[in-house]
């Protein structure tokens, strides 16, 4: 009696718990479609989607999110003694409430800074107030750094304490540079941020990939991780990884970049562009233009301009990938002059290496 008593109180909690559970998830997952973040990877299952603890809603324009984490999903941060610095603001951030084990546990304590670093140019970095994490480093890319706040700057500054969120917006016009949403994500091996955008915008940017246009078409996710291969298909990620990104709003122009070397996917939906980095920090430069010209020329002053190119490569030159060695070599530049055709440059590709390995040379058959 006495196990049959245990048996049936252990079936009332648990019934109670599912229904507790199924009405937190239908309260949770009924939000609008321009408060829906992306959850999972592409091209999720429900199935997987449940697993995660977040909500599914099939979309198949793809214009919003099919997996998308629950109004209580994701719990934010709150800004605490956020105090003005020579060069800006900065503050802590502490976790709102318990968080989430999805992608493992969120870090719990923030710093976040503020840095006008240009009257064009403005910087938030938020990294982990209490251990190092891996950044870009400064002797890959010397950037600029303030010492005091510009003289007035072109864009204005506001936030909200809780949950977090701050907004850079253009002061001629009011434009919105670059809207935080309140659904940000901070944990060892995972980010995820996103920003509201106008619905007018065109964006460019976030390559390397094989596209049919340069603008990015809403609803396309688009994968940051440098391989070694070439365009066999549309929409795969390549060679370099630049999380970079220009867009045009009735004919001004405005552009952000994240220092961020992890791998990540940028998903645009027709409302938000989500930036979801597997590591790393949160160090975001905004650029307010308000041309394409000002916004490149203001990105290139973080990252620095290009070298002048060196006045032999302006000639003609020839390349082909499969040569067998270098006498193969000497008799294309040597069809060359017998034709008369001028060639100032003779390439090879990975032939000449010993074993396709960088920095080495086939002695057998490459030995001059």
């Amino acid at each position: 009696v006495e196990f049959n008593l245990i048996k049936m109180r252990l079936f009332l909690v648990l019934t109670c718990l599912s229904v507790v559970a199924s009405k937190v998830a239908e309260t949770s997952c009924a939000i609008s479609d321009s408060a829906k973040s992306v959850c999972g990877h592409v091209e999720i299952n429900e199935s997987s989607c449940l697993s995660l603890g977040c909500c599914y809603a099939k979309d198949d324009t793809k214009t919003t999110p099919s997996c998308f984490y629950g109004a209580i999903g994701t719990p934010g941060y709150e800004l605490y003694n956020m105090v003005e610095t020579a060069t800006g603001f900065s503050g802590v951030l502490n976790l709102s409430g318990v968080g989430s084990t999805i992608y493992g546990k969120d870090i719990t304590k923030l710093s976040v800074e503020v840095t006008f670093e240009t009257a064009d140019i403005a910087r938030v970095k938020i990294t982990d107030a209490t251990n190092a994490r891996w950044e870009v480093p400064e002797s890959l890319i010397e950037r600029p750094h303030a010492t005091a706040k510009p003289a007035s700057t072109n864009y204005k500054f506001s936030f909200t304490e809780s949950p977090f969120s701050f907004e850079l917006t253009r002061v001629s016009d009011g434009r919105s540079l670059f809207k935080l949403d309140n659904s940000f994500i901070f944990k060892d091996q995972y980010l995820q941020f996103a920003t509201y955008i106008d619905a007018g915008a065109t964006t460019f940017g976030l390559g390397e990939s094989a596209r049919l246009s340069q603008a990015i078409r809403s609803g396309t996710t688009h994968t940051l991780w440098a391989v070694d291969r070439t365009a066999m298909f549309f929409g795969q990620n390549m060679y370099g990884s630049f999380p970079y990104y220009l867009q045009m709003v009735n004919g001004t122009a405005h552009g952000a970049m994240l220092m961020n070397s992890n791998g990540m996917d940028i998903q645009l939906s027709d409302e938000r562009l989500t930036f979801k980095p597997i590591g790393g920090i949160f160090d975001l430069y905004v650029f307010a233009g308000s041309s394409p010209a000002a916004v490149v020329d203001q990105y290139t002053q973080i990252v620095g301009r290009p070298m002048m190119m060196p006045y032999w490569s302006l000639g003609f030159h020839n390349c082909k990938y499969g040569y067998t060695g270098i006498k193969q070599v000497e008799e294309v530049v040597a069809g060359y002059a017998a034709a008369g055709i001028p060639l100032d440059t003779q390439w090879m590709d990975i032939d000449y290496m010993q074993n396709y390995k960088d920095f080495t040379l086939d002695s057998t058959n490459f030995p001059q």
